[in-house]
Parts: structure tokens; C-alpha cells; sequence
């Protein structure tokens, strides 16, 4: 993924200091791995390693279960508790978390990880391991229940892609926090264009493909709120941050409370798979 998500040229704010990189290329105790190349820093310590390991671990049952080329069948992810919202409706609330740890194809787990990963190692570096912790599932339920409440009632959606999309919203909050002290800005809004012209062309390239668009919108709309209000305590925010915190709450919930009043108040069409 681009470096805009990496904020590297902003001076130190109380939590800057996790960063714990070794020296620049030719200092003492530099040691480059070719992992390194791909995610910079990464280490059995970041909580996104377990969770892309309990996601691949989920889709190779999956597969096991019952599956074509790789993609598990529509009927072995529902019966793996995928996001259905006939089926949440109904009571089944867990759908909307355990969907984030399916997957309907190889491509579609190695991007997912990827994509996550690379993301999630900038934002524990820039928000730390809890609250990094917290907005990638929190997004990415907000953005599973918001998905629920405006798609089709017999829709199957998994994926970890709202909890991705939650993280690019976090880094985003940062960038706009702290617009005013980061350097080289030029570079960054280069880097910016670039990366949200590749994800247009990935999630909206193709109208046809089976991709959660509501979902992902979610995400990272609730990864915004969610990064402006996870930099309460930090220092250098902007004179304007008391009414985006207001506004990031407010939301928030709205994000919540409008699909859960949409879901469970309102009647919505039978689905074969319920009964």
C-alpha cells in the first residue's frame, strides 16, 4: 500500500515513540528482512498477524466443507454463519461479527489479508496496539450492520474488507487532524490520489462483480469518526477538533442506531435459506 499511510513526517505526539525502527540504510544494527519490503516493521506481536492466521484457518475449513475452485459454496457460508440479513433479523446477530473471518474465494482472502495487514501496521503505529485493535473490528462491524439494513434480505456478504476500509478512514482522520504540521504535503496528496484511484478501480471497476459497496462505505465512514475520536489526548490538534469529535459521535451512532431501527422495525422479505 502507498506510504501516505505511514504520517512519518509528523513530529512526535506522546505515542509516536512505539515506533521502534531501527536506523536508516548503513546505521548500526540494521537488519533488513525481505518482509520488509512489503510490511515494514511487521512481527508475531501485531494483532493483525493472529487475525489474518484465524482467517485463513476459517476459509481452509470452509473449503473442506464444501467448495469449487477454491470458493466455498454460497450454502457452506451461510451455514458458516455469513452475514445474511434476512437471517440477523431474525435474531442471529453473531453473522454480522463472524462474517468478517469469511472468505469466498483465494483472491478474495490473499487481497483481504494484504490489504489489512499493510494498513494495520500503520495504524498501530500511529494509534497503538488497542485502539488499532478496536478500530478494525468496530469499523468493520458498523460498516457489516450498515451493509445489512440497505442490501438485499437474501444477500450473502463476508469479507474483512469493512473492518480495511475502517483503517483507511482511521489513517485518513490522522492526515486531516494534522494536515498543518506535516511536511512534503505535496507528496502526500500525490500518494493520496494514487491510492484512491487504485481503490476506485478495485471495489468499482468492475458494476458487475459481488462486492459490498454499502459495506465498505461504512467502514470507512465509522473508521473516520472513529480516528478523530481515538485522538483525543493527542497534542497539535487543530483549533477546530472539539466540534469534528462532536460530529464523529454523533455519527457514530447514527451509523448504529439507523440501520438497527431499519433492521428490526421494519418487515423484510423471507429468504430460502431461513427455513
Amino acid at each position: 500500500m502507498s506510504n501516505i499511510h505511514r504520517l512519518s513526517d509528523l513530529p512526535p505526539r506522546g505515542h509516536e515513540n512505539r515506533r521502534g525502527r531501527t536506523g536508516s540504510a548503513g546505521e548500526p544494527g540494521l537488519n533488513l528482512r525481505f518482509v520488509d519490503l512489503f510490511f515494514p516493521g511487521i512481527t508475531l506481536k501485531h494483532s493483525i498477524i493472529w487475525i489474518s492466521l484465524v482467517q485463513f484457518i476459517v476459509y481452509i475449513a470452509s473449503c473442506i466443507c464444501g467448495s469449487y475452485a477454491l470458493s466455498p459454496y454460497i450454502s457452506t457460508l451461510i451455514k458458516f454463519q455469513a452475514s445474511v440479513p434476512y437471517l440477523v433479523k431474525e435474531g442471529q446477530v453473531w453473522r454480522i461479527l463472524i462474517s468478517l473471518f469469511l472468505h469466498a474465494s483465494i483472491w478474495h482472502i490473499i487481497f483481504n489479508v494484504i490489504f489489512q495487514i499493510r494498513l494495520s501496521l500503520s495504524c498501530e503505529t500511529n494509534y497503538g496496539r488497542i485502539l488499532n485493535f478496536v478500530i478494525y473490528f468496530l469499523s468493520g462491524l458498523i460498516g457489516n450492520i450498515f451493509s445489512v439494513a440497505i442490501r438485499s434480505s437474501c444477500i450473502v456478504a463476508v469479507g474483512a474488507s469493512t473492518s480495511g476500509f475502517g483503517l483507511i478512514g482511521a489513517q485518513l482522520a490522522e492526515l486531516i487532524l494534522f494536515w498543518h504540521i506535516i511536511q512534503n504535503k505535496e507528496q502526500v496528496v500525490i500518494n493520496i490520489l494514487l491510492f484512491g484511484v487504485l481503490m476506485i478501480l478495485i471495489t468499482w471497476g468492475n458494476p458487475s462483480s459481488a462486492i459490498d459497496h454499502w459495506g465498505h462505505i461504512g467502514g470507512f465512514v465509522s473508521g473516520i469518526c472513529l480516528g478523530i475520536i481515538s485522538n483525543i489526548k493527542s497534542e497539535s490538534k487543530p483549533k477546530w477538533y472539539k466540534i469534528s469529535f462532536g460530529l464523529s459521535i454523533l455519527l457514530t451512532l447514527s451509523f448504529v442506531l439507523g440501520p438497527v431501527i431499519r433492521i428490526w422495525a421494519f418487515n423484510l422479505t423471507p429468504c430460502p435459506v431461513s427455513q
